[in-house]
């Protein structure tokens, strides 16, 4: 015989009775010195909601309900995965310290992330998003392509595509697969295709 397992219902949570005062109390001090309290629907469900989401959330106490989603988001896509609330709460403080919101990072972060691991082979930082979160695309895509090459600072991650895109087909020729040492070289040194082809051919006969 299949047992079927039983579905218990959640138990409604019902407010505490100082919530209801607290609530019922600010409703009227809206209203002002003899003003007439607004209890409609309307104004009841404003308050309401007003009420808990500037209580602090269970998950991160530090943070507000009703700023956790937001900053909830940021935490996914700095750890790519679910956050946990100490997650949460480090992302609020670094950004906050950072003096960016949580939409100035998501919209930079979307188009600076692909940009800086394309170019750097890492993830932004934070204070390049606090650089950048005014930014256009296209002066992002600048920034980066302007930024040092880590490792081999001496040439920009531009130059770094530019004379690895030119050395990739003439090195393939020999066999070979540019490498960053070779790379950085040909940037410093301005080679042309010919003086790769010289490279190439020299270290493919020794």
């Amino acid at each position: 015989m299949i047992q079927i397992p039983k579905v218990v219902a959640a138990q409604p949570v019902y407010p505490h009775p100082d919530e209801i005062v607290a609530i019922h109390q600010a409703i009227v001090a809206s209203a002002g010195e003899g003003g007439r309290p607004d209890f409609s629907q309307a104004s009841v469900a404003k308050h309401v909601a007003d009420y808990y989401g500037n209580q602090p959330h269970p998950a991160a106490p530090a943070l507000k309900v009703n700023e956790y989603q937001a900053y909830e988001r940021v935490a996914w896509q700095l750890n790519d995965r679910q956050p946990t609330g100490a997650d949460v709460t480090h992302a609020a403080q670094t950004l906050k310290q950072a003096g960016i919101s949580p939409s100035e990072f998501e919209q930079t972060w979307s188009v600076a992330r692909p940009v800086s691991n394309r170019l750097l082979g890492q993830d932004p930082t934070i204070q390049q998003i606090a650089t950048l979160k005014a930014a256009s695309p296209k002066d992002i895509h600048t920034y980066y392509m302007d930024h040092p090459y880590p490792g081999y600072e001496e040439v920009t991650a531009g130059e770094m595509v530019k004379h690895y895109r030119a050395a990739e087909p003439i090195a393939r020729q020999y066999g070979r697969t540019p490498n960053h040492e070779e790379v950085s070289r040909f940037a410093v040194a301005g080679y042309t295709a010919d003086d790769m082809h010289a490279h190439y051919g020299e270290s493919g006969s020794a």
